[in-house]
């Protein structure tokens, strides 16, 4: 019997704009545990001002701090090729890094993440584990900081016996919902409720429509007054202590995350399913507009599919200043250009790699997207910086998918002033089963663009809950 899965379907719920993808045809299978991605409860490991964890005192390039992250807050002691933190730098007084490994390798000539200006801030990082079970994180750059580490989640390795976690299945990086469109600023205490409407559909009777666990998030505190910081949960309980992003008075900062999403509903009829969820970002301090990007979504079950997480070797991948994988000089304003990622950071059946991206040395306050090509996704921010602060965005990039070049393709954009940018790869995501009609005809890369052509999509619509 064929099987037709068709993606979810997005459509944006904005300012009326909508876009539809067209549907996928393929068999979906149930891949292995190695590379899927598990949620574990946010939990903070590390305070370097506090001394939590055992180290106290800044972090600078002249120093590291290790820290074992398995066999508590819901991460197995074995079977975990890698964990996601949040590190937040705070009390620094300029640009600096963190560089994140394996404790007991050698330190990669890569950052993780860079901090610049004084105001608090947070990155996500994917950080390969060691045998051990720990990392370390070093300081780089100029200025030292303080050092918070919270664990969010951790991917399975290929001697896991834990159940098979979630898949993950990349979407356009594009302007979801923002609350300069709808008036709706937030103030502290006040939480932005989204909904997530997503749709499979099948021919096949047999078929079980895959559960959204999570969604990639990017977040954006934009013209903030005041200081303080926002927090995306599954919308379960109260707002936990762990922040997505923290902001200074008119700092408008971006952070990625990866959010638990909470089932609502779920419906079937005529070989559809049509499920809702939620997720909640709540403000704390001070106020602020909010703008989010939907960059992909974690789904697990018997018919998931979806690609796998593979650590690989930080490198830097892209530099302005040397023409290192992009043409040599600044980014000027309003302007973007197209990288080509090093082919050793890649598989031929690879969708997405995880990226750093740095706002080196701008002359203005800018903002920095991250794009697939050229004409799109340039009021998604991946870095807001102000002038002469260096700062680094994380994001799953997605590969371009125009199918015009087997090169992995990037594109970056900057918004104001002028720019540096640098960017390191350091994971990927790989395709491990596919169940594609005709697949047997095709190279594994054929395949990865055929999905990456056929967009996961979502509808998504907010309400605001006052806290007054």
């Amino acid at each position: 019997m064929s099987r037709r899965i068709a993606a979810p379907l997005l459509a944006i719920a904005l300012a009326g704009s909508a876009w539809a993808a067209a549907p996928t045809s393929a068999h979906a299978a149930t891949a292995g545990a190695a590379g899927t991605y598990h949620p574990s409860t946010a939990a903070r490991i590390a305070d370097t001002h506090s001394g939590q964890g055992g180290a106290k005192g800044y972090v600078s390039r002249k120093n590291s701090v290790s820290y074992t992250v398995t066999g508590k807050n819901g991460i197995p002691s074995t079977g975990v090729s890698a964990v996601v933190v949040q590190l937040t730098a705070f009390d620094q007084h300029g640009n600096g890094a963190f560089v994140a490994y394996a404790a007991g390798s050698t330190r990669p000539a890569a950052v993780s993440f860079a901090y610049g200006g004084r105001s608090t801030q947070v990155g996500k990082v994917t950080v390969p584990v060691s045998s051990t079970g720990r990392i370390t994180i070093a300081g780089a750059g100029m200025y030292q900081a303080h050092l918070r580490v919270d664990v969010v989640g951790w991917y399975a390795s290929s001697s896991s016996t834990a159940a098979v976690g979630s898949l993950y299945l990349p979407s356009e990086l594009d302007l979801t919902d923002d609350t300069r469109m709808s008036g709706s600023r937030l103030q502290p205490g006040d939480q932005l409720e989204e909904d997530l409407q997503v749709g499979f559909g099948s021919d096949d009777p047999s078929f079980q429509a895959p559960k959204l666990t999570a969604v990639d998030l990017n977040i954006s505190a934009l013209s903030p007054s005041g200081t303080g910081g926002l927090t995306a949960w599954n919308g379960t309980g109260g707002r936990p202590y762990v922040p997505s992003v923290e902001f200074g008075n008119r700092d408008s900062v971006s952070g990625s995350v990866i959010v638990p999403v909470t089932l609502v509903s779920s419906q079937s009829q005529d070989g559809e399913t049509v499920a809702t969820y939620k997720f909640v970002v709540g403000d704390f301090g001070g106020s602020t507009d909010v703008a989010l990007s939907v960059g992909g979504l974690y789904t697990q079950g018997k018919d998931a599919f979806g690609a796998a997480y593979r650590p690989t070797a930080p490198r830097l991948a892209v530099n302005t200043a040397t023409g290192l994988g992009i043409t040599k000089g600044r980014l000027g304003t309003d302007s973007a250009r197209l990288a080509t990622l090093p082919t050793s950071a890649i598989d031929d059946s690879t969708i997405a790699v995880n990226m750093t991206t740095a706002a080196v040395a701008p002359t203005a306050g800018t903002w920095v997207a991250q794009t697939t090509d050229l004409l799109n996704t340039r009021s998604t921010s991946i870095v807001n910086t102000l002038a002469e602060a260096t700062r680094s965005g994380t994001l799953t990039a997605q590969l371009d998918s125009s199918m015009t070049s087997d090169a992995p393709q990037v594109g970056f954009y900057n918004g104001k002033g002028s720019i540096d940018v640098q960017a390191w790869t350091y994971g990927r995501f790989d395709f491990s089963d596919f169940g594609i009609a005709g697949a047997n005809k095709m190279s594994s890369r054929q395949l990865a663009k055929r999905i990456l052509a056929q967009r996961p999509t979502v509808t998504i619509k907010h309400k605001v809950i006052r806290a007054h």
